[in-house]
Formats: C-alpha cells, structure tokens, sequence
C-alpha cells in the first residue's frame, strides 16, 4: 500500500495560486502515478508519493536522534525545553525505512528502563 500527496488546481486551490500555474496543477496530472503505483510493475510498498503539475517525488522519513527522558520518573516541559536543541538537531539524522525502523530508538530508550525493573 502507498500513498499519494497530491498538488492540483482544484475548486478548493483556485484563486489561492495564479492563474497560470493553476492551469498546469490538471488533476488529471496524478492519475499516471496513481495507475502506475496499482500496477504489477511497481514494486515498491508502504511509499509516499508528492505529485503535482507533472513532478513526482517520493518522500522519505527523517528524524533526529532525539533525547531520552525516564519515562518512569516522568519528565516535565522545562526538561523537554531543556533538551529542545538536541531533539531538533538533524546532524547523523536517522532515515528510517519504515514503522518497525522509526520506533527503535524509543524502544531502546524503554529497555534500559525495562532491565532496570526486573
């Protein structure tokens, strides 16, 4: 299953963006990929798709390595505050491929809390 975000000169986008590039936004301009992502030929699976006025780009996850807070001991706004630059820095950002991927990092954070419990 993939999924598409899709740019077009719809009802709801006229008039937000000028005339002549609302006239290459065609609807019609996604159905090739839409067709193309249900075909037997594409092979790729758990993909998003940006789409619009003859341009298609997968996107891809990009995450900081974050901070680790105690989740037992709790933490508070001012440690989160605290922590602000290193949760927002993508310096060795992690490019997780997908779900299993992204939640690592949390559940290495909750296993050294799990060990310390039993």
């Amino acid at each position: 299953v993939n999924a598409i975000a899709p740019t077009g000169g719809t009802r709801m986008t006229e008039g937000l963006i000028p005339a002549s590039v609302f006239e290459l936004l065609k609807p019609e301009l996604v159905s090739p990929l839409v067709v193309y992502l249900g075909s037997e030929q594409c092979q790729d699976s758990g993909a998003l798709f940006e789409v619009g006025g003859g341009w298609i780009g997968k996107v891809r996850w990009e995450r900081s390595l974050g901070a680790c807070f105690d989740p037992q001991a709790g933490f508070s706004p001012e440690d989160v505050a605290a922590q602000w630059q290193t949760i927002g820095d993508f310096d060795g950002a992690a490019h997780p491929a997908d779900s299993t991927e992204a939640l690592k990092e949390m559940m290495a954070n909750l296993q050294g809390y799990l060990r310390e419990v039993h």
